[in-house]
C-alpha cells in the first residue's frame, strides 16, 4: 500500500506538469492563433477560451500554494448539472 506523502507527490507532480507543460503553453499559443484566424466569433471565442484557461489555471495553483484542499471541492459543487 501507498504512503499518503507519495500519492500528494504524484499529485503535485502531475499538476505541475499540466499546468506548466499543458495550460500555460497551449492558453499562450491560442492567442496569437485567434489574432490570426479571421472571423471576429472565433477570435472573441478562442481568446476568452485562452483566458479563462490561464485565469483557472491560475486559481488552482493559488489554491495548491495555500493548501487549501476545499477550494476543488466548491468549484466542483458550483458547476451546473
Amino acid at each position: 500500500m501507498r504512503e499518503p506523502g507519495s500519492v500528494r507527490r504524484i499529485h503535485r507532480t502531475i499538476g505541475r506538469a499540466y499546468l506548466l507543460a499543458g495550460v500555460l503553453p497551449s492558453a499562450v499559443a491560442t492567442i496569437p492563433v485567434a489574432m490570426w484566424s479571421g472571423r471576429v466569433v472565433t477570435q472573441v471565442g478562442l481568446t476568452t477560451a485562452a483566458v479563462l484557461w490561464l485565469v483557472t489555471g491560475g486559481l488552482a495553483y493559488r489554491a495548491a500554494r495555500r493548501r487549501d484542499s476545499a477550494a476543488p471541492e466548491q468549484w466542483e459543487s458550483s458547476r451546473p448539472r
